[in-house]
């Protein structure tokens, strides 16, 4: 062979070893990523060992399974030759990489994310291509998320011995959960933590430790883990998340222990919480002085209920009452009777709603009009009553309002009974930390929250009924009062129509279109029923009786009509177009991640307080430049509907309904605002908190 066949065949080979390292090898200004394996070569019936290594430039780093605070995990997808199947990641174990007040979970240095590949037995290729396409995200202070294909031919032998790349994966592997002799791990409630147990045969010799949760969204990231050695071992004392998206009942990640000398030990969690953990309520959650604080916020908050525009009417028709010419005595009485009603009615959604919180059901204070059916059956009586106070037809003795002189006991305790459940829809100010620490205690102290809630609701008018010089101060008794009754009726038809629009929010405008029908034929009863009182034939009560049924036919239409299904897409779209996006936890992590600050809206259709405040101050055009200006995104949590992620949410801030307002910045916890919003409380929040 002539010297310069002998170049040219040499330079032909460095070409194509040069393509080979080309096809298996991307280098960016942050990464250096190849596709490497243990083995020199594939052995038939015998696991290969292969991986993505990323090599960082100094400072920037990418994630892992769970990035932390916020992150991307990255992602292989492999293509290889037909009976070749690739597992999962082997992720090692990261390390806490603390950016600005976030914490993420990830690599940096040389790195490797290995995998196994099972080899078909009956392999007789003399060799074989493996395909890689991976994606991953790298950051620094700026995050620029990267890709590759890669591609690396391999010969196929009858045995093989491990390449240079075997420090490497053994320094992964030491990353990995191992089993450590005599070693038990358990898991219970502690002060508000998840505390991890780890009882050791003698001294663990464990000078720092660090739990990294395999779920996103349970564990607070940049939260302190509490260490704390003894002789029997060791406990890590690990923090929920402030916006979690579940509860915190399973610790199931990995716990990285070094001792002295930096030797690390790294074992898999896997121990459920004996009682499930959640954030401990922030900004004023609740109230000074424990149970007496919170029946002092629940009284006032009863008392100021009375005003709010759910009550009002109902409590309008008790007093209309009260202007006849009652007996002191008598008066005394109906009001005890009322007081009663309306005690016995909040302590009866009391015991409702532990008994389901106790059965596992997320519930928090009006539960009860997240039902449709709920929501029918209310905009049904207060249609009827409003015809009975428009004169369509009378109650008679039964009647619970518009009653003559002798009205009785029974039907002031039916007032009460229906002022309360008029009320679920609002919450007052002073509520909701009252009924957050409510919740969060035993029962029966929950029962006396709820009962004081109740006697500040009907202190007012016992004390208006007892009180004779205070009746002084009422009109006397005319031809005034029956055009008041009936004008009474029209917040009561106003109150339907609003109600009637939140099952369109729950079920959609069919629900609404057969509702409205119902309606109709209530009224057309209410008429014939009242042909009969004016002394009409047997016909007309047959006719009342008739279109009833024909209104329970109509009512059960609009129970299988249910769009709700597509209620979810109708709100995102709703709050993409008035400029507010939808909230979930997730969207609460990304903005806060990329230094934006949020404002959440905790909302319900049926909650009266929310519509308020979003007309009044939420929607109004200087609000919402203010949310641009201080850099936060308003978003909306809508809970009209039952929604186990938006309850929990709530339950992590020590409140139980609705409205809720927060506000928070990167790296500081939520600051709540008040039940009842105005301008300068929504834009001095945001000063005093912009990012």
């Amino acid at each position: 062979m002539s010297i310069r066949l002998w170049l040219l065949v040499c330079l032909l080979g460095l070409t194509r070893a040069a393509w080979a390292q080309d096809a298996h090898v991307l280098q960016t200004p942050h990464v250096r990523a190849s596709l490497v394996t243990l083995q020199q070569a594939v052995v038939p019936g015998q696991p290969l060992r292969a991986g993505l290594r990323i090599e960082h430039a100094p400072g920037w780093h990418t994630y892992w399974r769970n990035p932390g605070d916020s992150g991307e995990p990255p992602t292989l997808t492999w293509n290889l030759p037909e009976g070749f199947s690739a597992g999962e990641i082997e992720w090692p174990a990261p390390h806490a990489l603390p950016v600005g007040p976030l914490t993420n979970y990830g690599y940096e240095g040389d790195h490797l994310l290995p995998v196994s590949i099972a080899v078909p037995a009956g392999l007789t290729a003399p060799g074989v291509t493996l395909r890689l396409a991976a994606t991953w995200l790298v950051c620094q202070v700026k995050c620029i998320p990267e890709e590759g294909e890669f591609e690396l031919r391999m010969p196929v032998a009858a045995q093989a011995a491990a390449g240079p790349l075997q420090p490497l994966f053994a320094g992964v592997d030491a990353r990995r959960p191992q089993a450590v002799a005599g070693w038990t791990l358990s898991a219970n409630r502690h002060e508000g933590h998840a505390r991890l147990v780890v009882r050791t045969p003698g001294e663990a010799g464990v000078s720092q430790a660090q739990y990294f949760p395999y779920g996103e969204g349970l564990v607070e990231a940049s939260g302190r883990q509490v260490l704390q050695v003894d002789a029997a071992g060791f406990t890590l004392d690990v923090p929920p998340a402030v916006q979690p998206v579940g509860p915190l009942d399973r610790l199931h990640g990995l716990l990285v222990v070094e001792d002295a000398d930096g030797r690390a030990r790294v074992l898999e969690v896997d121990a459920s919480v004996d009682a499930p953990v959640s954030a401990a309520p922030v900004v004023s959650p609740a109230p000074s002085g424990g149970l007496w604080g919170a029946l002092l916020l629940a009284f006032l908050g009863g008392a100021i209920l009375n005003l709010m525009p759910c009550v009002f009417p109902v409590l309008s028709i008790k007093l209309l009452a009260l202007a006849k010419d009652e007996q002191p005595r008598q008066a005394r009485m109906h009001a005890a009777a009322y007081a009663v009603g309306v005690v016995a009615s909040f302590l009866l959604l009391a015991l409702l709603l532990i008994g389901l919180r106790a059965a596992g059901h997320q519930l928090g204070w009006g539960f009860q009009l997240q039902s449709p059916a709920f929501v029918v059956a209310l905009a049904m009586l207060f249609f009827v009553m409003g015809l009975n106070l428009s004169g369509v037809f009378e109650f008679g003795q039964a009647a619970s309002v518009g009653a003559g002189k002798h009205q009785g006991a029974a039907q002031a305790f039916g007032t009460g009974v229906l002022a309360v459940f008029a009320a679920s829809p609002c919450t007052a100010p002073f509520m909701g930390a009252a009924l957050g620490y409510a919740i969060g205690q035993s029962a029966w102290q929950a029962l006396w929250v709820f009962a004081f809630l109740g006697l500040g609701m009907a202190l007012p008018f016992v004390a208006l009924a007892c009180w004779s010089r205070a009746r002084r101060w009422l009109p006397k008794p005319g031809a005034w009062m029956q055009r008041f009754k009936q004008a009474l009726a029209f917040p009561l038809y106003a109150t339907t129509v609003w109600l009637a629009w939140v099952l369109g929010e729950q079920r959609g405008a069919g629900a609404m279109a057969w509702l409205g029908m119902a309606l109709v034929l209530v009224a057309c009863a209410a008429w014939a029923w009242r042909q009969r009182q004016g002394g009409g034939g047997r016909a007309w009560q047959f006719v009342s009786v008739a279109v009833l049924a024909c209104t329970l036919a109509v009512l059960l239409q609009a129970a299988r009509d249910d769009e709700g299904g597509e209620r979810g897409a109708t709100a995102s779209a709703r709050g993409a177009a008035d400029s507010w996006a939808v909230w979930s936890p997730q969207a609460v992590q990304e903005h806060l991640a990329a230094g934006r600050g949020v404002f959440v809206d905790f909302t319900a259709a049926w909650c009266v307080t929310c519509q308020v405040n979003k007309r009044l101050v939420l929607h109004r055009e200087d609000v919402r430049d203010a949310f641009a200006r201080a850099g936060f995104v308003p978003l909306r949590a809508d809970w009209t509907r039952y929604d186990p992620a938006i309850t929990q949410a709530l339950d992590a801030l020590g409140r139980k309904g609705v409205p809720v307002y927060v506000v928070q910045r990167p790296g500081q916890a939520p600051v709540l605002l008040p039940e009842i919003l105005t301008p300068d409380i929504v834009l001095d929040a945001l000063t005093e908190t912009s990012p």
